[in-house]
């Protein structure tokens, strides 16, 4: 399932680089197989760490996926952290920000996927709820409607956001 996953997250524009302390040798047959784009091979814990760092001051957000302790520096300063793994080792648990159980990388891009989804819809309940609040606190305020009428039509923003964070949940768990 990786070659898969990795083809739909470039599809979203991410750049997959592998952090690994394996040999040079087998990182490179793995990432060619896979089409990662980048490979650090023979690193440490540390270089993990560093190289999350440079990747982010060099102005990349920067998701880390690993499944050992070797990883739980780098996941832990990621701006987001993945665990994987059938049985997730608690150090790396601890440093993430999400655990994904069992080694199928395909949920990887439904969950950037989700993420986006979400920031889409975070945007626009800010946009339309706050506006529609603003508006119609706007209206009671120059006397327009009467104060029973705005607090109704206030709640018009409210519903408006529920029901357009409710879309989120729409996508089956089959689909995620």
């Amino acid at each position: 399932t990786t070659p898969e996953a990795i083809k739909r997250l470039h599809a979203e524009g991410l750049k997959i680089v592998m952090l690994t302390g394996d040999s040079e040798n087998t990182a490179r047959a793995v990432a060619a197989k896979v089409g990662i784009d980048e490979v650090h091979a023979d690193v440490s814990p540390e270089d993990k760490h560093r190289i999350v760092s440079d990747l982010q001051k060099g102005g990349a957000r920067v998701a880390m996926c690993g499944d050992g302790i070797n990883d739980a520096l780098a996941l832990r300063s990621a701006d987001v952290g993945v665990a994987v793994g059938a049985v997730i080792n608690e150090v790396a648990l601890g440093g993430a920000d999400i655990a994904l159980m069992g080694n199928n990388l395909a949920r990887l891009p439904d969950m950037v996927e989700l993420a986006n989804r979400t920031r889409r819809a975070i945007k626009l309940n800010v946009l339309v709820g706050g506006g529609f609040s603003i508006l119609m606190l706007t209206v009671a305020a120059l006397g327009w409607i009467n104060p029973m009428l705005g607090a109704l039509l206030h709640n018009g923003g409210a519903i408006f956001v529920v029901a357009n964070s409710a879309r989120l949940l729409t996508q089956h768990e089959s689909e995620l």
